[in-house]
């Protein structure tokens, strides 16, 4: 005769799948994102990290417990002024923007973001664009972000070890706090 012996089971709540997951890495982010969204004049800040750091899953935890956070992932091969001028004219539901008039626009977009709200930009790194005049495409963006008072945080990633990503992501967050 065959006996069944159940298996013991504490009573502990078993972890959601895809719930949130609280590193010191992640408090270090939240922490930057906190201090960045209540400074006046508001500012521009960068957190830098390894993959794996849980940089994106700390950017999107904060625009879901904060009101008027904006975040636009970048993709590798997309960057430049013109993609991400687009793509932030559909976040901030207004008209296409005139590539005739790029400082106008870029003033239209930090005025359309506004001090009340902050906007976080993922994977940073794939905007940076090299152009013919020698220097980086998106260079006049955080001064029109500046002169508008609009607060903005760009998240770069990079492939260097763990140990790098962690030791550039606290120098990042500190030079914020």
């Amino acid at each position: 005769m065959t006996n069944v012996i159940p298996i013991a089971k504490p009573e502990v709540a078993s972890r959601q799948i895809g719930g949130w997951v609280e590193t010191e890495a992640s408090k270090i982010i939240l922490r930057s994102l906190e201090l960045i969204r209540a400074m006046d004049p508001p500012a521009l800040t960068m957190v830098a990290g390894a993959p794996g750091l849980g940089i994106t899953k700390s950017l999107f935890r904060f625009k879901n417990t904060h009101k008027n956070v904006l975040i636009h992932v970048a993709v590798q091969g997309e960057g430049g002024v013109w993609n991400l001028a687009n793509e932030l004219y559909r976040l901030l539901d207004i008209e296409d923007p005139n590539g005739r008039r790029l400082p106008e626009e870029r003033r239209r977009i930090a005025e359309a973001v506004g001090f009340e709200s902050m906007l976080l930009i993922d994977e940073a790194q794939y905007l940076v664009q090299r152009n013919g005049r020698g220097r980086d495409d998106l260079q006049p963006w955080p001064s029109a972000a500046s002169e508008t008072r609009s607060r903005a945080i760009a998240a770069f990633r990079s492939a260097r070890s763990r140990s790098e990503g962690d030791a550039s992501m606290n120098a990042a967050c500190a030079a914020s706090s």
